[in-house]
């Protein structure tokens, strides 16, 4: 028996894709040591050791595995440092990079509002969608 090539072809391509294997990716979730991290990191940030948040952060091996909203926190943080410190370059890389590991993140309306990061913030939210 004979399928025309405009039969087989699509069907080919059918069967393909449904055999295509998806990349697993690990689902990260909430991790106590992750919090355990990131409450170690708020106290040094509310201290004002802006070094130690950043060097935590950027050393950390628990957080970005951690639950995408644990690990935007961090970075978050991260980047409130790097600008009080007047590093504006990396506290703009923070930001972008909170958001591409947690879609919803945004900052409160008072963080927005702040003169240092806010204006930073604003400047990453209004050039990505």
């Amino acid at each position: 028996m004979y399928l025309p090539a405009r039969l087989i072809i699509p069907a080919l391509a059918v069967l393909l894709t449904a055999c295509a294997q998806t990349q697993n990716k690990p689902v990260a979730v909430f991790s106590p040591a992750a919090e355990a991290e990131l409450e170690q990191i708020r106290s040094a940030f509310n201290e004002g050791d802006y070094s130690t948040v950043i060097r935590q952060v950027g050393r950390s091996s628990t957080l970005p595995a951690a639950a995408p909203n644990q690990y935007s926190e961090a970075l978050k943080l991260q980047a409130f440092s790097f600008c009080v410190r007047e590093y504006t370059f990396l506290c703009e890389e923070r930001f972008k990079q909170a958001r591409a590991v947690d879609p919803g993140f945004t900052l409160a309306q008072a963080e927005r509002g702040h003169p240092t990061w806010g204006p930073v913030y604003e400047k990453v939210a209004g050039a990505q969608p």
